[in-house]
């Protein structure tokens, strides 16, 4: 994990992420610290982009991909910051082949289809409990009328919904034709070697190919472990306000990366005149901004319902009354939302609001400070409490202008740039 932040006004941008990175095997995690995760997208350009969660496209990392498209862009630049995410996707899609050979691209589209076939399997169970509870001596007839109905379930969500934006429509059937056989023979292993009743009662084939439609129709809600963050932010040609945009990267499934659009912001001269938003583990920064952290957001509403509930069965009992738990609840529940909405707003009055105006009158110095704090109290926060290691290291801090471009504040480098003069050198001559 990481914990990475954009604080922005209308001076500028500042950007600030840790170094800590997790390696995940079968003996379990290992963390190092030593990442960049901050980089400049275009030569010359105010546009930077920030990555976490996943430090690699399907093996190949994201500062190598990064850089070799910093470098295909040259001086070109972009009139909107949306159109840099556009020219990257492009970019990865058609024009990166050196770096993700199809090769590649198919055994990751394979591997979207296989977990899409897990997924629908473990759903089908839930849906159909006999299917798990299946016995040697079961009733075959039964299991296969309950497989029936737990596909018919799955095809009423999938037959109506369209292929993903990005996706290609014209992969789908290609894509059902050379993998449905292969992908079924997968399924029958699995069921050999996990549920031999239900080989041969519960169709693979057809589980193969809905999977497929699965991971086209619905790949951003099968796919989320592996993802990779992407945190596009700064200023196009035609923009003299700064925003932000970020995407997560599922990976390849069919010839196209699967994309989906998780949040955006931009400063404006109506009523956004700044932000913080942060990325991955970021319950340091909420508490700073809402007053609160996620936990007692959540504790308060668990505690709400629990006592409110009692209070109303000590009022009915002692008035001689009578009302279900069901009443009850429903009672509770009729008045949850506005208890929510009453003290969410005022503590973001007494504390989001006054913060927000602070912002806006942040010089960048200081900006670019308060987002290194941020970050740093995350990082301790997790020393101390989960010592997961998972957010730590040296922190990279940079700002992002109009007119000065990336402005490095503070940045770790794996060499003394005092020894190695030919290497900036180079840097100046580009």
């Amino acid at each position: 994990m990481t914990c990475e932040i954009v604080v922005a006004n209308r001076l500028g941008l500042a950007l600030a992420a840790d170094s800590a990175v997790t390696f995940s095997s079968q003996k379990g995690n290992t963390y190092a610290s030593g990442a960049n995760k901050i980089f400049q997208l275009a030569t010359s350009a105010p546009v930077a982009v920030m990555i976490y969660n996943g430090a690699t496209l399907h093996g190949m990392p994201w500062e190598v991909i990064l850089k070799a498209f910093r470098r295909s862009l040259g001086n070109r630049s972009c009139s909107k910051l949306s159109e840099y995410r556009d020219t990257l996707i492009s970019y990865l899609n058609a024009e990166a082949l050196l770096l993700l050979p199809e090769e590649i691209r198919q055994a990751a589209s394979k591997h979207a289809y296989e977990v899409a076939a897990g997924t629908l399997y473990g759903a089908m169970l839930k849906s159909q409990p006999i299917l798990e509870q299946a016995a040697p001596i079961a009733d075959i007839d039964a299991l296969r009328t309950a497989a029936d109905q737990a596909f018919q379930e799955i095809e009423q969500t999938l037959e109506p919904l369209p292929v993903l934006p990005g996706l290609s429509d014209q992969d789908l059937q290609p894509a059902l034709d050379e993998y449905t056989e292969s992908l079924a023979n997968l399924i029958d292993d699995h069921l050999r070697a996990q549920s031999s009743v239900l080989l041969g009662t519960l169709d693979s084939r057809r589980l193969a190919r809905r999977a497929i439609e699965t991971a086209f129709k619905m790949g951003n809600q099968v796919l989320q472990e592996g993802y990779t963050g992407l945190v596009l932010a700064g200023y196009g040609d035609d923009d003299y306000l700064p925003s932000f945009l970020s995407l997560h990267c599922h990976g390849f499934v069919g010839t196209r990366l699967l994309l989906t659009q998780e949040s955006q912001g931009d400063i404006n001269l109506g009523v956004t005149a700044s932000l913080i938003h942060g990325f991955a583990q970021r319950a340091m920064i909420e508490t700073f901004t809402q007053g609160a952290s996620p936990e007692v957001w959540r504790s308060v509403g668990m505690a709400f319902n629990t006592h409110a509930a009692a209070a109303c069965r000590s009022i009915v009992q002692s008035s001689g009354g009578h009302a279900t738990d069901e009443q009850i609840a429903d009672a509770v529940a009729a008045v949850a939302n506005d208890f929510n909405k009453q003290w969410a707003y005022s503590t973001f009055d007494a504390h989001l609001k006054p913060l927000r105006e602070i912002v806006a009158g942040l010089a960048l110095d200081e900006l670019t400070e308060l987002a290194e704090t941020l970050v740093m109290l995350e990082s301790l926060k997790e020393k101390v409490t989960s010592r997961t290691q998972s957010v730590g290291g040296p922190i990279d801090v940079a700002v992002l202008t109009k007119e000065d471009g990336l402005i490095w504040i503070k940045r770790k480098h794996y060499f003394d740039p005092a020894l190695n003069q030919r290497y900036i050198n180079r840097l100046q001559q580009s």
